[in-house]
C-alpha cells in the first residue's frame, strides 16, 4: 500500500511539474505589443484616463490565463503614468488577443515629461517603455516591452 502511494505521489508531481513547464514555455513563446491609445477621458482637475489596448500573441500550443496586468509607463525616462488590466482573460494558442489596459496619467506628469517629448521630436523617436508586472497562470511574471515611434520630421 506505501509503494502504490509513493507511485501515485510521485506521478502527481511528474504531471504537475509537466504542467508548469508547458505554462512557462507558453509564457515565453507570448509577445506583447501595445497599440494607440483611445477613449481619452478627463476626471477631476489633474486626472487623465484612457484606453491602451495591447496586443498578446500567443505562439505556442497552450492557452494562457492572463489575470492581470500593472506596468508603468515610461517615456524617454520619464514615469508618466500606470497601465493596468486587472479581470481575467484567455490568450488562446496560435492567435492574437487585445488586452484592453486603463492608463492612468496626469496633467503634471505630462508637463513634467515635456522636455523628454521635445528631444524625441528632435530625434524623430520616441521611446516608451512599459515596465512592470503580469499575473499568468498564477504566477507573477516581471515584464519590460519596448516601443519606439518614429515621428514625422516637422518643419
Amino acid at each position: 500500500m506505501k509503494k502504490e502511494k509513493k507511485i501515485l505521489i510521485t506521478a502527481c508531481i511528474v504531471a504537475l511539474v509537466f504542467v508548469i513547464l508547458q505554462k512557462r514555455r507558453a509564457f515565453q513563446s507570448l509577445s506583447l505589443t501595445p497599440g494607440l491609445p483611445r477613449n481619452f477621458r478627463i476626471q477631476g482637475i489633474n486626472e487623465i484616463f484612457f484606453e491602451l489596448p495591447i496586443r498578446a500573441f500567443n505562439a505556442s500550443d497552450g492557452t494562457l490565463n492572463i489575470g492581470s496586468i500593472d506596468l508603468l509607463i515610461w517615456v524617454e525616462n520619464q514615469n508618466i503614468g500606470q497601465a493596468y488590466f486587472s479581470s481575467s482573460q484567455k490568450i488562446l494558442p496560435y492567435g492574437p488577443s487585445e488586452l484592453r489596459t486603463i492608463v492612468r496619467t496626469s496633467f503634471t506628469s505630462l508637463a513634467a515629461a515635456i522636455p523628454g517629448f521635445a528631444n524625441g521630436l528632435k530625434d524623430q523617436v520616441l521611446d516608451i517603455r512599459l515596465k512592470g508586472r503580469l499575473n499568468v497562470e498564477g504566477f507573477y511574471v516581471n515584464v519590460d516591452i519596448p516601443v519606439s515611434f518614429n515621428l514625422p520630421r516637422l518643419r
